[in-house]
Order: structure tokens, then sequence, then C-alpha cells
């Protein structure tokens, strides 16, 4: 048994392990999703997929690592991590085993409730409050107005992640232009996904939430208009909430390192790249 780095021989066995894993999503998904981690930048000393479990030849556990750089930080996205149920009792030598890197903040976006305990026990602590749903009765606030996000409008605005936002929108995010406190012009994106399969909601990946809240009802009116009735917007750790459904324990994000990204940037996370 041992973990090691994904390979480019990996590739064509991965979609079906990793369907197995994560059911509801189907093996031309992932081959998606590990198309957009083979076209990233490598980041130095950071896998390019991910590390699997190899038990002799044989593919049994897997997770993929989205790393990037900002500034003179790393952070690791860490995602879409299953092990077969004979071998989980390895699972947290391979958490341990991903987390080698120095100098690195780990993230993680989406542990679910039997993941938390380890991830907690490796240190990461919450970043996130959980998640402020909004639905269609936003659409009747008043506010200010959002207009679409076009490729003139951000080289415009002159916004300093203008590049980044560009990069993300290429794989698949959408985009509005909104403005903040001060006036000035404020990208916010976010990333169509399904409720039980059906119902789309909108998963906000950048945008603080205070900004996304006072635009909340040009945001719900942009998003019907488009067919989409829910929208999930990152909270703070224990702020109120003064509309929406406040869900306290969904898609709480964890963190382990010394950096930080702001609340409500998940540019360049499972979230943004392949519409998790």
């Amino acid at each position: 048994m041992k973990f090691r780095e994904i390979t480019a021989a990996d590739l064509p066995t991965l979609p079906a392990l990793l369907s197995e894993g994560f059911p509801s999503t189907s093996p031309g998904f992932w081959t998606k999703a590990l198309d957009v981690l083979s076209r990233r930048p490598p980041v130095d000393g950071m896998p390019r997929y991910g590390i699997v479990m190899d038990d002799g030849g044989d593919l049994c556990g897997v997770m993929l690592m989205v790393a990037q750089r900002r500034g003179a930080a790393t952070f690791c996205n860490l995602s879409s991590w299953y092990v077969r149920p004979a071998h989980r009792g390895y699972a947290p030598f391979m958490f341990g085993h991903a987390l080698k890197a120095e100098d690195v903040t780990f993230l993680d976006c989406s542990p679910t409730p039997d993941v938390v305990p380890i991830v907690e026990k490796h240190g990461f602590e919450p970043y996130s409050g959980g998640s402020l749903m909004l639905d269609a009765r936003a659409a009747v606030r008043r506010g200010p107005k959002v207009a679409r996000l076009t490729a003139q409008a951000l080289e415009e605005c002159r916004h300093p992640e203008a590049a980044r936002i560009a990069e993300n929108i290429r794989y698949g995010c959408r985009g509005m232009l909104a403005h903040d406190a001060d006036g000035a012009p404020v990208p916010i994106l976010y990333r169509v996904a399904r409720v039980k399969r059906h119902i789309p909601v909108a998963r906000f990946v950048y945008g603080a939430p205070e900004t996304i809240l006072a635009h909340a009802g040009a945001i719900a009116r942009h998003l019907i208009a488009r067919g989409v009735p829910l929208a999930l917007v990152d909270w703070p750790v224990g702020a109120e909430a003064p509309t929406g459904r406040m869900l306290p324990d969904y898609g709480v994000r964890y963190k382990r390192g010394a950096d930080t990204l702001p609340l409500g940037d998940l540019l360049d996370t499972e979230y943004a790249l392949f519409g998790i």
C-alpha cells in the first residue's frame, strides 16, 4: 500500500473511480474536471492533479488537489476524496500524506459529516459559518442594480483579480457587475449547480457577502430571468442573517495554514473550476 501523486497514466482510470465515490456524477464529469487540472499552470512543490492510494497497482483511493498561488502564498483545495470501503482504514493516513507540503494553506471547502472529525484532528478550523440561501422572495427587495459581466466591463473596471476572474469564467463561471459601498465596480461570480439533481442553484464563488446581500434584489431578478430560483452565499461565522434562510451546517469552509482568503472568494477551487 502506498500513496503517490496522480500521473498521466492514471487519468483513464480515475473518472470511473471518482464516479463510484460520488454516484450523482458521471465519469464524463470527472474527465472534464481532470482536463481542467491538466490545463492549469503547475504550482511548485504541489501535485498537478492530486494523490491516489495504490495497492499493488490497483487504485483504491483518490483525492484531487487544486493548488494556486496568491501573491507569495500557496493555497491547496483538497477535493473529491474517495476511498473504497475495503481500504477505509488507510484513509486517515492518506489525508495526512496530502498535507506533507510545508508553507501551504490547505482548504477543505466541502467536507462531509464523516470527514469533519478527520480534518479537525489535522488542525483545520472553520472560516465560514455555513451558507445563506436566497430564494425568489429576495427579488422584491429594493437596492442597487447589477449588470451582466462582459469581457469589456471586466477590462474597464480594472479589478486587481481581473485576469483570475476571466480565467474562471472560461472554466464555466458566470458573472455580474455590482458596486461596493464606495461606488467602485465589483465583479460577482457564480456557478450553477443543482440541488436534488433538478433545482438550479447559483453558488457564489466570488463576491463579499455584504456586497451580494446589498444587491440581493437585483441579483435574484437577474438569476430568475435565467431560470435559477435559488442562490447560496458563504456567510461569516456567528453573523446574523437579515434575510434569506440560514443553513449553518451547509457549506462550512475549513482551512489549515497561516494565510486566509477573503470570505466569498472561491476562485480556483472545486466550486469554480468543476461546478461541484
